[in-house]
């Protein structure tokens, strides 16, 4: 528990769903990967002015993003409605997949073989990607930019930080 007051933001994310698919799709369709990318712009358009309607009103102490595009392209839009800078934190960056970055799963499991089975195993959390970072080393680095953020914050402000997936997985787990 933060102590900060939840925001309900009853927003569907589309760009979830498209990435479930996403290794299926690109080992056995050529351009899925071009089309992907297109996908998620388009996705993100929807979260960003789903987002946009669900904030009217809400009052926000801060918002605060990942240096990425992609999450600075969601904190943007909202900051600008409610009138909130962004402060980018480096801390909640995107996981470091290494050398995992553009794969498709049958290239990560050619190049790779024993990763997933490590991957998914019982020690997940300290399994480094190849190359990159492990969610334990991902969580070391982010969790204290979220014990910051409530510390800096009183109890009754709402605090937005827009981060990625593995990075967002790493904290609440």
């Amino acid at each position: 528990q933060l102590g900060l007051p939840p925001v309900e933001l009853p927003v569907q994310l589309p760009a979830a769903q498209l990435i479930e698919r996403r290794a299926a799709r690109d080992a056995v369709e050529p351009g899925a990967r071009e089309r992907h990318a297109l996908e998620r712009v388009e996705g993100a358009i929807g979260l960003h002015e789903g987002l946009l309607r669900q904030v009217g009103g809400h009052r926000f102490g801060g918002i605060y993003s990942s240096p990425l595009a992609r999450a600075l392209d969601t904190a943007a839009p909202l900051a600008a409605a409610v009138g909130v800078p962004v402060v980018i934190r480096e801390e909640i960056v995107e996981m470091d997949v290494g050398e995992m970055d553009g794969l498709t799963l049958a290239e990560l499991r050619g190049r790779h073989p024993g990763f997933m089975k490590e991957w998914l195993g019982a020690g997940a959390g300290e399994v480094p990607m190849p190359g990159g970072e492990s969610l334990a080393q991902v969580q070391a680095r982010a969790w204290p930019a979220i014990e910051r953020l409530r510390d800096e914050y009183a109890a009754d402000a709402a605090v937005v930080a827009v981060s990625h997936n593995f990075a967002i997985r790493a904290i609440i787990c």
